[in-house]
């Protein structure tokens, strides 16, 4: 029984390592990638602009171009009591290969990058961030709403990226049964507190917004905030398909709109690295099973069957050939 139990164990060991191995081996795939892109040393010239692109780049498991906006199409700045961060909008072009698709399609998007992201109380604060625009291209629900929520926990212990995006595409900001695009009128960010659940273990946020940032080119109706400011925005102004003669942009483009372009290998390339990985751990953990398990049964088995192989010779009573002669000579007599 005893024996079973430490089986059973071993394989939960097994599925448990193996797991953070295979997860590990999915991550430093990403990693290498990136080294071989100019991504890393473009972050590493200038961090705070190029965290967002290492994190898209993160992201990405296909052969693709990125290019971006050097310069973000707004930002804002929150730097009250508790709370510190900096909001800023990248206008943003992804070509990427599309499986039902012949050749790659270019998806122009919108990167949403929070950084500098302080809680001055010490608290885990929870964002939930509110995009509204001029139509209703959001699908949720079966339903196409104005506005889309997406829920920021930066200070979460499993860590939570700071970035994410909306594209031009369908059940996003492309309008239904039309070839035009919605565009923001507005951003509400509500504040929680990590662990503050309501009885249906709901999170619970403020009821008045953090931070409530106004489109004055498209207002649309958003509730007053702690912090109001408006921005200028018009999307089809950040619209790449309507400048670039071609998918990526030119040399000559990228000065003129000020683009960074970062060519993105493919993740299938770097394969290998899961498989040195996870090959090496089959091998450790099959040999330490055999050992732990296997090894004496074998031996027993072996020397069993040594034994049973030994002939057992039974010693004969050999009768003499020869007389006595003095026992012949009584018999003569």
């Amino acid at each position: 029984m005893l024996k079973v139990f430490l089986i059973v164990l071993y394989g939960f060991f097994g599925i448990l390592v193996g797991y953070f191995l295979y997860t590990g081996s999915y991550v430093t795939r990403a990693q290498k990638l990136l080294e071989d892109t100019n991504a890393i040393e473009a972050y590493q010239e200038d961090p705070d602009k190029f965290l967002s692109i290492q994190l898209a780049l993160s992201s990405m498991y296909i052969d693709s171009h990125l290019y971006f906006s050097n310069d973000p199409i707004f930002s804002y700045n929150l730097d009250d009591t508790t709370d510190t961060f900096t909001l800023e909008v990248y206008s943003a072009g992804l070509l990427r290969s599309v499986p039902d698709e012949k050749g790659k399609v270019r998806i122009d998007s919108l990167f949403f990058y929070f950084r500098n992201l302080e809680s001055k109380d010490g608290s885990r604060p929870i964002y939930k961030i509110i995009i509204s625009v001029s139509d209703p291209t959001f699908l949720i629900n079966d339903q196409y709403l104005d506005q889309t929520t997406v829920i920021l926990k930066p200070f979460d212990d499993e860590g939570a990226s700071p970035l994410f995006s909306i594209a031009n595409a369908k059940n996003e900001l492309l309008i239904p049964d039309t070839t035009n695009y919605s565009t923001i009128t507005g951003i509400t960010i509500y504040k929680g507190t990590q662990g503050d659940v309501d009885d249906s273990k709901e999170q619970i946020y403020g009821s008045i917004p953090l931070i409530s940032l106004q489109n004055n080119l498209n207002p649309g109706s958003i509730p007053s905030g702690i912090h109001n400011d408006i921005f200028s925005y018009q999307h089809s102004d950040y619209e790449f398909k309507d400048v670039l003669k071609d998918n990526v942009p030119t040399p000559e483009e990228a000065i003129q709109y000020d683009l960074n372009i970062i060519k993105v290998g493919n993740l299938k390339d770097y394969n290998h690295i899961i498989v040195l990985t996870m090959s090496i751990f089959v091998i450790i953990y099959v040999g330490l099973a055999y050992l732990l398990f296997i090894n004496k049964l074998v031996l027993a088995r072996l020397k069993k069957r040594k034994l049973n192989n030994v002939e057992v010779v039974t010693p004969r009573k050999e009768e003499s050939i020869f007389v006595d002669v003095e026992e012949t000579d009584s018999k003569l007599k």
